[in-house]
């Protein structure tokens, strides 16, 4: 499969600090962080998640636009799955692109 061979090679840029590949890699776990919840495979969703702005905050931290740009977009998906203030607060994926966004604005 097409898309499964480009994972392959964005995870080897991506390990490799290229921030290209990083993004493009965090799109696609966003992708299936989104796939995950409608099919109701929360755990999977989460950990999605976490890797997608992990991989954002890399390329953020290396300047890259399109990176910096989607961090509070993350937030606002991650947002949308808590009823709850503190418990979003609370998630590893607010803290890790919170921190990504203060490193970058500094």
């Amino acid at each position: 499969d097409a898309i499964e061979m480009a994972v392959a090679l964005w995870t080897q840029g991506a390990i490799r600090g290229n921030p290209l590949a990083q993004a493009f890699l965090a799109d696609e776990y966003m992708a299936r962080s989104m796939k995950a919840m409608q099919e109701k495979s929360v755990a999977d969703s989460n950990d999605l998640r976490l890797k997608a702005v992990v991989l954002f905050a890399l390329a953020a931290q290396q300047g890259y636009d399109d990176a910096i740009q989607a961090l509070p977009r993350i937030l606002d998906v991650e947002a949308s799955f808590y009823d709850d203030v503190e418990e979003f607060y609370e998630s590893p994926v607010f803290h890790t692109a919170q921190v990504a966004m203060l490193v970058g604005a500094l």
